[in-house]
């Protein structure tokens, strides 16, 4: 499930679909954004809504399908529910900037916190380690690679990794699995950056794993080894040269076939 372009009006805009870019439609209304990096979910009415191409658009046939995890943050965040289906109550689970469950029925342990783009600044002495961690799938299943970029000061180390066939999904956790292995100190704050809705979903409790179960438990047990972390939602393709050098080397071990794993000094950040 990801963010998908539609028209809206006389704009352009980005409207959350399943797999197959079918919007998710609640009530008769859709999760809608105007700018991938905007804080504020809209749920204008999915009528309204045609195909860049200018032509109706098919819904999401399954009613039960997952909201944006975004909801959740933005739920936490502000107080406001911004869901056509759901009723404005909050039932806080976790502390800080820890998300808060869309429904008091489905209320269940958080795992880990969910931030938006960008994220609130960090302590001034703090210095966390900042990683962009993609996926990437030439077909779905097909051939799948991972790119993963860490910063810490004036290093940078770079890891691309070929993963065989598998799916997107797949590939998206399984970045975010090398990120972690590859830190050597887990006692540094982390902040990991994805634009995977469906990482950030199942590993921060949001989202129900229904596949990909042992994949996700081994990620979450990783993830449960950093003393101080904050999963960040980035926009895909949108910009954001970390995000984007991921996806270039996760593309880079389906093109070669291979992996790479470089050091090299960048300016200090």
């Amino acid at each position: 499930m990801d963010w998908q372009r539609f028209k809206f009006k006389q704009g352009k805009v980005y409207v959350w679909c399943d797999d197959q870019a079918r919007p998710v439609v609640r009530k008769g209304r859709v999760w809608m954004r105007y700018q991938l990096a905007d804080a504020h979910l809209y749920t204008p009415a999915f009528a309204h809504l045609l195909a860049l191409d200018g032509k109706p658009v098919e819904p999401c046939p399954d009613p039960a399908a997952a909201p944006p995890p975004e909801l959740a943050v933005e739920r936490a965040t502000t107080g406001k529910p911004t869901d056509p289906d759901l009723p404005d109550k909050q039932v806080p689970v976790s502390s800080g900037n820890g998300i808060v469950p869309v429904k008091a029925s489905r209320t269940r342990q958080i795992l880990f916190p969910v931030l938006g783009f960008p994220p609130p600044p960090r302590p001034a002495d703090e210095r966390p380690v900042t990683i962009y961690a993609d996926g990437a799938c030439t077909g779905n299943p097909g051939p799948a690679g991972c790119g993963v970029v860490l910063l810490y000061g004036a290093k940078q180390r770079e890891i691309s990794r070929y993963l065989g066939e598998g799916t997107n999904n797949i590939a998206e956790l399984t970045a975010i699995a090398v990120a972690v292995e590859a830190l050597r100190n887990k006692q540094l704050p982390v902040d990991l950056f994805t634009d995977s809705a469906y990482a950030l979903g199942v590993l921060s409790g949001h989202y129900k794993v229904k596949a990909n179960q042992e994949l996700v438990r081994r990620v979450q047990h990783l993830l449960s080894t950093l003393t101080d972390f904050r999963f960040i939602k980035t926009p895909g393709h949108a910009g954001v040269p970390g995000n984007e050098r991921a996806d270039q080397l996760a593309r880079q071990a389906i093109e070669t076939r291979g992996d790479s794993d470089q050091y090299e000094s960048t300016p200090a950040r």
